[in-house]
């Protein structure tokens, strides 16, 4: 390998750590990406909190499932909750609810609600913030049809 070769790639290395702080400080803010994750640059700086799971909470309608069929969306929803909490805004929820109806052929409607805190930068006081998706059975083999909703948590 020539020295020139090496410098290049030593100077794209520098460049690439020098730009990621950055970019990752801008990927949690905007979608939640879990700031102790990717190298963690942004867990000094983030104003969103830490904390192990967004309350999440889902509903299965119009089914009686037997044991495999609830042990299987179980499933779905711990890795739904492990990869949103990585990933955050970035791990669609259609993919669970793509997952539930092909488990569960008799669910029709299906619907996850979490809340998320956000640190007001006006205020500095957190507030909550309610999100819910909601999914039903597209006809044949139509995707699901989602709606999502968003609105204050309730003060308590």
């Amino acid at each position: 390998m020539s020295l020139r070769l090496k410098q290049r790639i030593l100077c794209i290395a520098v460049v690439v750590l020098t730009l990621w702080p950055l970019a990752h400080h801008f990927l949690v803010e905007r979608y939640g990406l879990n700031k102790w994750s990717f190298m963690g640059f942004s867990m000094y700086i983030s104003k969103r909190p830490v904390y192990p799971r967004e309350s999440i909470r889902t509903n299965v309608f119009g089914a009686r499932l037997d044991m495999p069929q609830q042990a299987a969306i179980a499933r779905a929803i711990l890795r739904y909750q492990r990869l949103r909490f990585e990933y955050g805004q970035l791990y669609d929820p259609a993919r669970l609810a793509r997952e539930v109806f092909e488990v569960a052929p008799p669910v029709q409607r299906f619907s996850v609600e979490y809340d998320v805190l956000n640190m007001n930068r006006e205020t500095a006081k957190f507030e909550g913030q309610r999100v819910q998706y909601a999914a039903r059975r597209g006809a044949g083999d139509e995707e699901p049809i989602w709606t999502e909703e968003s609105r204050p948590v309730p003060e308590r």
